[in-house]
């Protein structure tokens, strides 16, 4: 109960994606892009498919999909062309999100351009070269990711954007956009950067101090308790 997404507690991988609270709007692009309603067809029967979402792997980094593999079984083959776990966007455009699922859906290279919702952040043009950023620590509740960019610029980490997510860079505090309608980006300075994700939802404090507060609480009352049936307690009987 004080886990807003428990499974990511037990380190279950990829929960987050499941995560009922945060699915949509990666369901939207799967939608848009797949040009299918996911909510009307079981996604489960995904083999030998070639794709089971086509466009997809263009702005997520899907690594490998399952294939038959010709001997009546199933197989999982590499997708070297995916987008890397996370990476620093070549060039930034600033928009709205309804017009990002646009430009996602006409056909707008993630690699080239990275759209993030962020009224304050700078555009920049695209020219570099898209840099692969190294992921030093990944697990459900902390992701450490080592980056170098030539400006200043932004990490995207191709996670689903879900809310109690901080980061820091550099030991400093720093938000966290959303980045191609679905997924987290993060602003960087030029140099080397070390980027520091965390899961610390309010809600999980809130939880954490009701469960400390609920605890006190109870010893108190067992210690009442305690303390009055000592003091009712015979002695022993006189000779």
């Amino acid at each position: 109960m004080l886990a807003p997404n428990l499974a990511m507690a037990y380190g279950l991988y990829d929960a987050r994606v499941y995560d009922p609270l945060s699915v949509r709007r990666f369901v939207a692009l799967a939608t848009v892009l797949g040009e299918r309603q996911l909510g009307k067809t079981s996604i489960s029967p995904i083999y030998g498919t070639a794709e089971p979402v086509p466009g997809l792997n263009r702005v997520a980094s899907i690594a490998c999909l399952w294939h038959e593999d010709g001997r009546g079984g199933v197989a999982l083959a590499r997708r070297p062309e995916s987008l890397p776990r996370a990476y620093v966007a070549p060039g930034v455009r600033t928009v709205t999100a309804e017009a990002a699922l646009l430009l996602l859906a006409s056909g707008l290279d993630p690699g080239r351009a990275t759209l993030i919702e962020d009224k304050t952040a700078r555009g920049q043009r695209a020219g570099e070269s898209l840099r692969v950023a190294k992921l030093l620590e990944y697990a459900p509740h902390r992701v450490t990711v080592e980056a170098e960019s030539e400006h200043a610029g932004w990490l995207v980490i191709t996670d689903v954007h879900y809310p109690g997510w901080r980061a820091t860079v550099n030991g400093r505090p720093a938000k966290i956009a959303i980045a191609n309608y679905a997924f987290r980006g993060i602003p960087i300075p030029a140099g080397r950067s070390q980027v520091v994700l965390t899961f610390e939802p309010d809600s999980y404090r809130v939880g954490l101090f009701v469960g400390l507060l609920s605890a006190a609480m109870m010893a108190a009352i067992l210690g009442g308790h305690l303390a009055r049936h000592g003091r009712r307690r015979p002695g022993p009987a006189a000779g």
